[in-house]
């Protein structure tokens, strides 16, 4: 087995600028964590706007529902 070998951060070419690097400013970067994915409302569909995914799925769920015949 050969030697350990250790790079320095000199050798290290293709880095940042900065860290952490700064994301969720394009839309080749990832989102923030804190990013709410909010959905925008749709007249033509009827969808409904909604603060977050939560918020969408649960509106989705409470609508399918009301949908649903009643079990016999």
């Amino acid at each position: 087995m050969g030697a350990l070998q250790v790079a320095t951060w000199g050798d290290i070419t293709g880095k940042p600028t900065a860290f952490p690097p700064e994301i969720g400013t394009t839309a080749t970067k990832a989102a923030a964590g804190n990013h709410d994915h909010a959905v925008v409302e749709d007249a033509a569909s009827g969808l409904a706007a909604a603060a977050n995914i939560q918020a969408l799925a649960i509106a989705l769920s409470t609508r399918i529902k009301a949908l649903e015949p009643a079990a016999p």
